[in-house]
């Protein structure tokens, strides 16, 4: 059964006048009349009573009438849908972010949605280990990952895109004599444990964390390793140590944690991975927005947060 079939149907149970219905779907009235007899034929039914004077519905006619309405919104709406996904409009974006990022991104987000609220988000955590491993599998959309992913990310099917410059500062209890420093230089680390989110393995492995501070002259009397944010803010909180954080952190610490400059470390640029191969339309409708809107990255600017 064609679905034209059905429209003609409609307009002509609407019109009750087969050179009227034909008249305003711009075919001929025999073509009008021959669509109806073919439908009526598929179906085994009479629709309409005809003679030379009117066109009447039978009572078959007038419920299919109100169950063909049914059917065609269904259909409406379906082919809108499609059309919505098609030009990325509707549709579903994943993105993977690791422990810092969600900072931004879910600031990022809410002017996405209220932009584009027909497009779902689905937005997924991990340490980084993990992150870049559901990456390597084609989990994610597009990646916000720590800036220790440059290192990996050579050939890997992926498009690196620079989004901000941010500072490495130093988390501490506020309570350490530290804190009352204004720049944390390399030798303070010395007589410091120094709490760190490295993994066993991965972009952020401990080994690299030793040989960039190596390289920088910072030598931490101990160092332990957490595997979450929210135990490193324990640790802090508890004075066991100091830690590493991005410098756009700076509002979202706990009580009694502060953050603070260093000198050791350089600056270093965050970044967004994209699959070389996504075919996914509604990131280009993210995308678009990202590059569009340099405000929204301003805030992140390294001048604008950590203590001078």
């Amino acid at each position: 059964m064609k679905i034209e079939y059905l429209r003609y149907f409609i307009k002509v149970s609407e019109e009750l006048n087969f050179t009227k219905a034909a008249r305003s779907e711009h075919i001929a009235q025999t073509a009008m009349s021959k669509y109806i007899a073919s439908l009526e034929k598929e179906l085994g039914v009479r629709l309409f009573e005809r003679n030379n004077r009117n066109v009447q519905l039978t009572g078959v006619g007038r419920q299919f009438y109100v169950d063909v309405q049914n059917v065609l919104k269904h259909y409406n709406k379906a082919v809108h849908n499609l059309q919505l996904m098609m030009d990325g409009t509707q549709g579903t974006l994943k993105i993977g972010v690791g422990i810092f990022e969600h900072v931004f991104v879910s600031q990022l987000l809410q002017e996405f949605h209220e932009r584009y609220p027909q497009i779902k988000v689905l937005v997924f955590q991990y340490p980084y280990s993990i992150l870049w491993e559901k990456a390597l599998k084609g989990n994610f959309d597009i990646i916000f990952p720590y800036p220790f992913f440059k290192y990996i990310v050579k050939d890997s099917g992926f498009q690196l895109k620079p989004l901000f410059r941010f500072r490495y500062c130093v988390l501490l209890n506020e309570k350490n004599p530290l804190a009352e420093k204004t720049v944390i230089t390399a030798q303070d680390f010395a007589n410091q444990c120094v709490l760190t989110l490295s993994e066993n393995s991965g972009p952020t492995d401990l080994k690299r964390f030793w040989l960039n501070s190596n390289n920088v002259g910072v030598k931490p009397k101990k160092l332990v390793q957490v595997n979450t944010l929210n135990s490193l803010f324990s640790m802090l909180k508890a004075d066991y140590g100091i830690g590493f954080a991005p410098d756009f952190m700076q509002s979202f610490l706990p009580t009694g944690v502060v953050l603070r400059n260093q000198d050791a470390y350089p600056e270093d640029d965050y970044f967004t991975l994209i699959p070389e191969k996504n075919t996914n339309p509604t990131l280009a409708y993210f995308w678009q927005l990202m590059l569009s809107n340099s405000k929204f990255w301003d805030r992140y600017d390294a001048s604008k947060y950590c203590n001078n």
